[in-house]
């Protein structure tokens, strides 16, 4: 534990507090990823690694992983009969019958279980008392379960494998009796060599293997082991780790946004140094862009212990320097809204055009997991790690945006996510890692109201435990649950859903602020157009009194105004002048720099709507404006 004296500064508390952090989630917390995640982004990584892999060392990584995984199944088959073995016991009514039990279960044993019963009777020991003395005696032998010989792995390997190659890997991966006598037992808990080599050899080609979960939790770690024998390979796998991470992120972000224009490796000039600099990957949809970084660097060991240089060094090359190159990108963007031409070291030229780009987003994207960079943006700050002038980048595992963009399921989603989850970081106080921030996101879509700005700290942690049971039972090929997504009332689902499939210019804009609404303002908001709509369908004189419901929504540093507007029999010039005039009320009314306008024809059975747009107050004294600006109908 870190000390800190009573008079230390603010900086000296955070940094105290962060190297806490990191070391709590060093010692304590495993898995990057679901298990289908770690060993799929393993196999990503080396696959194109995987022919030169065999040809030096004789083995292939698909095939390792394979290997474990029909290891754990032996296991877990040997454990089963165990178990039966001592389900009569459990089911035994009394003390002798569990006894004899125990003794048919297990004929070698010495002694009777009338001489045991008597031991037990003298102690006064219970019924309950005795089945946990058996099971504990019992559990003396499962460490049988768990021993394995060179030749087991050899048959769990799926092609063929020399057994020279395959005891080079168990050489690698084990540990004798006494090879860590000399290590310091405090300095086991941040960097205990356990982790990466989790069997123990109990003699030549027979092993133990009490833990086999750690392959899991240190796959990665495991099979840059066996490459250190080459450091020709190592230093190929560093750069293919790199080249993996930016492919596999442009394609989790073409999959989820259909519609969007996907670049990877655009090189481009700065005008303001004549440098040279690459973005990762950059993504066009409607009006907006989004700026990735993709870093694939390693978080060392010093770092996970929380050594201060160590950890800053890390923090700065996977947070601050992807954030001000994502940052010096966008500026670029904004302040030349044109068709460009960036060339890539691949040799194809990316055409990316961001004349009608009016939001422009940042991502960073790392392929290991570090908790201390999860909405930790001010802490960071404090602590000295990131410069005051820097803004904040949200900065995800690769692992952790698969499966936000999994739960979020449309593009509207992703956007409003990516960029309500930046000012959230900038202004709210967060404790929780990604996916506690996406089930955060879930139940409230980050409209919290004042206080994301008066300090209230968000304890999110637990939020994330929603989604074990969908994707472990993905894992294990259980009945899968339905999948968590945000709570929407099925008017508001619609709405989104049509402005998706309808996709007219401006319509993320659109969606972006029906997604800021919460889901008890979407049913209250509903209610009330509904009556304006019934007003409308009865009214026989002019019913414009009637027809128009407002909303404000959101806290006062970014309030938008919901409109709803109920019409039939009228011209498209009298609706769009209508819907202007609904808009203008609204905003002064709300003291809101921008309005939805929802316009429904009550004549026409439209569903959801009719007509909906974005009408910003800075176009409505412009002579001649568009007034229904960002259109989504």
């Amino acid at each position: 534990m870190a000390k800190l004296d009573a008079s230390a500064t603010m900086e000296e508390r955070q940094l105290t507090r962060l190297i806490e952090t990191m070391r709590t989630h060093t010692e304590g917390i495993r898995n990057w990823g679901y298990p289908q995640q770690v060993f799929r982004i393993t196999k990503g990584i080396f696959a194109k690694l995987e022919d030169d892999i065999a040809a030096e060392f004789g083995f292939r990584v698909g095939s390792l992983i394979e290997m474990f995984l029909n290891l754990v199944e032996a296991i877990q088959g040997r454990a089963i009969p165990y178990m039966e073995q001592l389900r009569p016991v459990w089911n035994a009514p009394t003390i002798d019958e569990a006894l004899r039990e125990y003794y048919d279960a297990f004929p070698d044993m010495d002694g009777t279980p009338e001489m045991v019963g008597d031991m037990a009777a003298k102690r006064g020991a219970s019924l309950a008392d005795v089945k946990n003395m058996i099971v504990s005696h019992a559990d003396l032998r499962l460490s049988s379960i768990y021993i394995l010989t060179a030749r087991d792995f050899t048959d769990a390997y799926p092609g063929s494998v020399t057994e020279e190659s395959m005891m080079a890997v168990l050489s690698a991966w084990s540990l004798c009796f006494g090879d860590i006598a000399d290590e310091d037992p405090e300095h086991l808990f941040l960097g205990n060599p356990v982790w990466t080599r989790p069997l123990v050899c109990l003699e030549e080609g027979r092993y133990l293997w009490p833990i086999p979960g750690l392959f899991l939790s240190f796959c990665l770690e495991m099979i840059e082991r066996l490459l250190e024998r080459s450091p020709r390979m190592l230093e190929r796998y560093h750069v293919q780790r790199s080249k993996y991470l930016e492919e596999e992120t442009a394609r989790l972000l073409a999959s989820s946004i259909p519609s969007a224009q996907v670049h990877r490796g655009s090189l481009w000039t700065d005008p303001s140094d004549g440098r040279e600099y690459e973005n990762d990957v950059l993504l066009t949809v409607d009006t907006h862009c989004l700026v990735i970084e993709a870093k694939s660097g390693s978080v060392g060991g010093p770092a996970r212990r929380g050594a201060s240089s160590s950890l800053g060094g890390a923090i700065g090359e996977l947070a601050v320097s992807p954030s001000g190159q994502a940052r010096r990108f966008a500026e670029f963007l904004a302040q030349n809204p044109c068709k460009h031409s960036f060339p890539t070291r691949r040799g194809v030229v990316n055409h990316v055009d961001t004349s009608w780009v009016r939001t422009y987003g940042r991502l960073s994207v790392m392929l290991e997991c570090m908790p201390v960079l999860s909405a930790r943006w001010h802490e960071l700050t404090e602590a000295g790690f990131i410069p005051g002038s820097a803004s904040p980048t949200p900065t995800v595992s690769l692992a952790d945006l698969e499966i936000v963009l999994d739960v979020l399921g449309d593009p509207g989603s992703v956007i409003h996510y990516v960029a309500r989850r930046a000012e959230l970081e900038e202004h709210a106080d967060i404790c929780g890692d990604e996916l506690d921030l996406l089930g955060f996101y879930v139940d409230t879509g980050f409209n919290i109201g004042e206080a994301e700005f008066n300090g209230t700290p968000l304890f999110l942690y637990g939020l994330s435990a929603r989604f074990n049971s969908y994707y472990m039972a993905e894992w294990t090929g259980e009945e899968v649950p339905p999948p968590v997504r945000r709570k929407l009332t099925p008017f508001w689902r619609a709405m989104l859903a049509q402005l998706a499939q309808r996709q007219t210019s401006g319509w993320l804009d659109v969606a972006y602020h029906l997604l800021c609404v919460s889901y008890d303002d979407q049913q209250a908001f509903e209610t009330e157009f509904l009556k304006r709509e019934e007003a409308v369908r009865s009214a026989s004189d002019d019913p414009r009194c009637k027809e128009m419901v407002n909303m404000a929504n959101g806290p006062e540093e970014r309030r938008v105004a919901i409109v709803g507007l109920a019409y039939q029999g009228i011209s498209v010039d009298t609706r769009n002048e209508r819907m202007g005039e609904a808009a203008k009320i609204s905003m002064d009314k709300d003291k809101a720099e921008e309005a939805v306008v929802i316009g429904r024809d009550v004549s026409a059975s439209a569903h959801p709507y009719s007509v909906i747009c974005l009408i910003r107050a800075e176009r409505l004294d412009t002579p001649d404006a568009d007034v229904l600006g960002a259109r989504g109908d």
